[in-house]
């Protein structure tokens, strides 16, 4: 086995371990995997040794599940937490707050005597920041999925220093906070909220109506800052620079504007993750082979379970912006070359290519999260991404040039408020006319359906599905 087949396969295998150990599964489960990976890897490359693979599999299978359990115990082993009694305790909140209409949550790392992480959710009323050193007096309850920190609901909590976090994410942060804020200044709830959320991440000023809205009409992740909702935005991006410089050029200001979002929003863990998704995306557009592209998709989701291996299981943020990776990557070349679509088709149909490979990818996904998804979410998506780059780039202006100067940013949110009205009225349309699915994929399935997925991407791939295109041309 050449060794970039035995990293791939050796990182699938150990993500396979991580999974089983984190759904509680039993060897004869993991002996079960292995038979159905070994025959599908055996069906797909006809040089691989059934018994060299599975043994391979079962080596780094374990190693998985030996290292979730190692984490486990680890981080158990650091923290000292007294639960369901009230006690006062201190600590420094280490992530951005997150804010809604009702309430607030964020992340609070604790302080001698006590140690760990706790997440507190408390009144917005006051207006808590990262790097803020609290006091708290509350019970702490511990949660059933290991993903999720003890959280402290509605403490007794006060404030009582300052600046006490990396001092250069803080600056990065409250940049940020002041962009927002001059975004919404200048225009009406929804437009502002959604043009704050498109642009910078920030989704405290979305009405609790709105949000359903867009839930609804499945457009949350535009204002979700996911690997999806970056790749998107940064093909769109790309797609627009490629009608100005070359391929390469093109491929480097791309890049290099998402890194500048990036530092924009805060470097928040979850942003540099779809960041990195986008990367992967560009880089297997760039390559031009997707089969180039599997050992670095590989090693990116190996490195990020391995900081945090519980993310794999229960972290559905994780779970939507990887799987929209796969879909973008595998499944949209399969399905331009299904329909015979050029390279240089037309950017709605790139768009409506995009939009549909990554809503397949997570379908499994959004239903078995949120128990519903839309037949009409991309047709939404494809009426709004065309504007994305666009409103992105008003987004940047209004926010920078408003600071300079309230008349320019008058002008310039006049100038993007009515883009911003038809994007809303496309979410709330959508949202009024939604044709839900509501169904509950079982583990299993959700399996065999990611299986369909890689055949049908395989079989066309190697011209065993015939294309409608070609159906045409024949009958003609």
């Amino acid at each position: 086995m050449h060794p970039s087949e035995l990293l791939f396969w050796g990182i699938l295998s150990f993500l396979v371990g991580i999974a089983v150990a984190s759904l509680g599964w039993s060897i004869l489960a993991l002996a079960g995997i292995a038979g159905i990976a070994g025959t599908c890897a055996v069906i797909l490359n006809k040089s691989i040794s059934p018994h060299r693979y599975i043994f391979i599999f079962f080596a780094f299978a374990f190693l998985g599940t030996f290292y979730f359990n190692a984490y486990l115990n680890f981080e158990s082993y650091k923290q000292a937490i007294i639960f369901d009694k009230k006690i006062s305790f201190s600590g420094i909140i280490f992530e951005a707050p997150r804010r809604f209409e009702r309430y607030q949550y964020f992340d609070v790392r604790l302080l001698a005597p006590y140690a760990g992480k706790v997440r507190i959710i408390s009144s917005p009323a006051i207006e808590f920041k990262y790097g803020d050193a609290i006091e708290a007096a509350g019970s702490i309850e511990a949660q059933d999925s290991p993903a999720t920190p003890p959280i402290s609901s509605f403490p007794e909590i006060k404030i009582i220093a300052e600046h006490r976090g990396f001092w250069l994410k803080g600056m990065l942060l409250e940049f940020k906070s002041r962009l927002v804020g001059r975004i919404i200044e200048f225009l009406p709830t929804n437009e502002g909220a959604l043009l704050a959320g498109i642009t910078l991440g920030d989704r405290s000023h979305i009405t609790s109506d709105f949000k359903t809205q867009m839930a609804t009409s499945g457009t949350t992740h535009l204002v979700a800052l996911s690997g999806y909702n970056i790749a998107i935005i940064a093909i769109v991006v790309s797609q627009l620079f490629g009608n100005f410089v070359s391929r390469r050029k093109n491929f480097y200001l791309t890049n290099l504007l998402i890194l500048a979002f990036v530092a924009m929003v805060g470097a928040d863990p979850s942003v540099v993750r779809a960041a990195l998704m986008a990367f992967l995306v560009l880089l297997a557009r760039e390559v031009g082979r997707i089969y180039d592209i599997k050992n670095a998709i590989a090693v990116a989701g190996g490195i990020m379970v391995l900081v945090n291996p519980t993310s794999l299981v229960y972290d559905v943020g994780f779970q939507l912006s990887f799987a929209s990776l796969l879909g973008i990557v595998y499944l949209s070349p399969a399905i331009a070359t299904f329909f015979k679509l050029a390279d240089d088709a037309s950017s709605w149909k790139q768009n409506a290519i995009t939009t549909l490979s990554a809503q397949l990818a997570v379908v499994p996904i959004v239903l078995n999260s949120f128990g519903k998804v839309s037949l009409l979410a991309i047709v939404a998506n494809v009426l709004i991404l065309e504007f994305m780059p666009l409103t992105m780039f008003f987004g940047f202006v209004l926010a920078g040039l408003a600071n300079i100067s309230s008349y320019v940013g008058f002008i310039v949110a006049k100038t993007v408020q009515p883009l911003l009205a038809y994007e809303v009225w496309v979410i709330q349309t959508f949202s009024a006319i939604s044709i839900p699915i509501q169904i509950q994929f079982s583990l299993w399935v959700s399996l065999l359906y990611y299986v369909g997925l890689a055949f049908v991407c395989v079989a066309i791939k190697n011209g065993n599905m015939p294309s409608p295109q070609k159906g045409n041309d024949q009958k003609k």
